[in-house]
């Protein structure tokens, strides 16, 4: 990891726990030095100000400390090797991580690794394709067919999947929907957990046009699949999820290979509906995932219009620092 400035962390190499009394002391330790120089340069009156922001950048680094072993924690399990986790994205701030998580939404760093089907790695208990479901039938048969999906018009032309194969992970930092697929009941009763911020959204956009009037009710199924490829309509949930004033940040569906990774937990891959992923299969035949009761996270299909047992989640992708 490159030497510590501001967004990384600074005891990666001393290898402290964050939630310990040590790191705490270490950062306070550091950081009364820099408050004694400041007040040396600095009139009394100042002080105020010279402590008020030393404790936010003590903060800063508590908060971002976490995050770091969080995930290198996380990625540990996952693929079963250190993965190194770089320095958060500009613009994130401890008060945004907090309002995200507030929303349902989490920071997660996924590493650009090819996940190739030869390749086992601990978490990845259910990988993606046909011959990986139950029955063997039905569906997609991802590793067969990924070529072929990615040399797709809609697909090599659409500008948020450049610069990655279809089996590739981002590598990068994304804020992602951390709530399970909702279990189908009936159509009118199938909401995502605490989601009225992601439904006022939609009433809204119903009421605009920019999302189709079969989805007035405000949940995120029975949402036509050409609906997200209008830039209105994620423009809307960047002002929502406040990320409009960070530059570069992307939103988007899922990929195939994210879908499918982040979908490994119980509730995703043992609840019966499914989500739309970003990737389309043939012309105007959009992608989703799910559905326990083909395969879970292993099972893939296409449609061309809404079904009201196909949901979606948002991606926010940051640029790599």
């Amino acid at each position: 990891m490159p030497r510590f400035h501001q967004r990384e962390n600074p005891f990666h190499e001393k290898n402290l726990d964050p939630n310990t009394d040590e790191f705490i002391n270490t950062v306070l330790r550091r950081k009364s030095g820099t408050v004694i120089k400041k007040a040396q340069t600095h009139p009394a009156e100042d002080w105020g100000d010279v402590v008020e922001a030393d404790d936010k950048a003590i903060e800063e680094e508590r908060v971002f400390g976490e995050l770091y072993a969080r995930e290198r924690s996380r990625l540990q399990k996952f693929f079963g090797m250190t993965i190194d986790v770089p320095h958060i994205p500009k613009g994130v701030t401890p008060e945004k991580i907090a309002q995200w998580e507030s929303m349902g939404f989490k920071l997660e760093y996924w590493p650009k690794i090819n996940m190739t089907e030869e390749k086992n790695f601990p978490g990845w208990l259910h990988k993606p394709g046909k011959r990986y479901t139950p029955e063997q039938r039905y569906g997609i048969e991802f590793f067969d067919e990924a070529n072929t999906i990615q040399n797709l018009p809609e697909n090599r032309n659409n500008p948020k999947l450049q610069g990655l194969k279809m089996t590739e992970l981002p590598g990068c930092w994304i804020l992602a929907d951390m709530r399970d697929k909702p279990v189908f009941e009936d159509d009118e009763n199938q909401a995502y957990t605490n989601d009225t911020l992601i439904q006022g959204v939609l009433k809204h956009l119903v009421s605009t046009g920019i999302v189709n009037h079969e989805a007035s009710t405000g949940l995120r199924n029975k949402i036509h699949p050409r609906v997200f490829d209008n830039p209105a309509f994620w423009e809307a949930l960047k002002m929502a999820l406040q990320v409009h004033d960070i530059p570069g940040v992307v939103l988007r569906l899922p990929r195939i290979i994210e879908s499918n990774v982040r979908g490994q937990s119980h509730g995703f891959h043992n609840t019966n509906t499914y989500e739309w992923c970003e990737e389309y299969y043939e012309s105007g035949r959009r992608i989703f995932s799910g559905g326990s009761d083909h395969g879970g996270a292993s099972y893939l299909n296409w449609r061309t219009s809404w079904l009201c047992t196909i949901g979606f989640r948002p991606l926010v992708v940051f640029p790599q620092n």
